[in-house]
Order: structure tokens, then C-alpha cells, then sequence
């Protein structure tokens, strides 16, 4: 058993989330490619590493809506195609350590990305979509940024 951990912090989150053009009707957007930033591979298990990637979905004319979410995965990115059994902890961090949020998943084998996001342009909430809603994420009262900088 091999424990590892790694702490990825995104610098000027608002402006990095903030939509500055319009969604293109009728193209098939792929989960964790579109809104969404990525470590490189800073967590290391045995021959496998992995990155983390926040990820954040938008209404489909690309504002933030009610329902948009934040949320975190890993992804492999190394290390050869058989799966690595694993269980995975994810915390997002308030400034207030107690307001912390992590999930953790169940001990399974993984392939590829592993973690609760949503779609790039959602229609609304969806199941294991994500962390917290963006815009409480993005109101600085809540405790998530620090000097615009989010903590995974």
C-alpha cells in the first residue's frame, strides 16, 4: 500500500473561470478538456503518475448559471494501460480548515480520470457533478479564495 499526496493551487481562479466568448452551437465538447485547468503530473504512485484537473461547467451561453459547479479529478498520465486499484481523496480547501470539503471514493480500479466534475456546458445539475456551486466558489466571504487563488 502506497500513500501519496500533492497540493495544486490555481492562481487568479476568477479570471481563469470567468467566460470571455460564446459557446459554439452543435460541437460535441469533451468532459475535462474544455473549463477546465490542469496540474502537470505532481502526484507519483509507484510507475503511475497523475495530475489533477479543476474543472467547472457553464450554462450553454457560456455565463455562469445557478447550476454551474466545481469539480476535481485526477488523471493518469503515465505509466502503462493496466488499471492501478486505487481510492482516491480529493479536498478542496476554505480558509477556514473546518469548511474543508473532500470526498473519497471507494477502493476501484482506475484507467484513466477518476472524480466528481461536471460537463463543460451543463443544462443543469447533474449526479456527482461536482464540489460546490462556482458562484459560491468565486464569492470571496466563502472562504475558497485566497487572494484569488484556489487550493486543491
Amino acid at each position: 500500500k502506497e500513500v501519496t499526496s500533492a497540493v495544486f493551487r490555481v492562481r487568479d481562479f476568477p479570471y481563469i473561470c470567468t467566460p470571455t466568448e460564446k459557446v459554439l452551437q452543435g460541437v460535441d465538447v469533451q468532459d475535462l478538456e474544455t473549463n477546465s485547468v490542469s496540474s502537470g503530473p505532481i502526484l507519483q504512485a509507484g510507475e503511475y503518475s497523475f495530475k489533477i484537473i479543476v474543472a467547472w461547467s457553464l450554462g450553454h451561453d457560456g455565463s455562469i448559471a445557478d447550476y454551474s459547479m466545481l469539480g476535481i479529478a485526477i488523471q493518469r498520465v503515465g505509466g502503462g494501460s493496466e488499471p492501478v486499484v486505487m481510492q482516491l481523496e480529493l479536498r478542496l480547501v476554505n480558509r477556514d480548515p473546518c469548511q474543508d470539503i473532500a470526498m473519497r471514493s471507494n477502493i476501484q480500479p482506475l484507467r484513466n480520470t477518476l472524480g466528481w466534475y461536471p460537463s463543460p456546458y451543463a443544462m443543469g445539475r447533474e449526479q456527482a457533478d461536482g464540489f460546490l456551486p462556482l458562484r459560491s466558489v468565486l464569492d470571496s466571504m466563502n472562504g475558497w479564495l485566497v487572494d484569488d487563488t484556489l487550493t486543491v
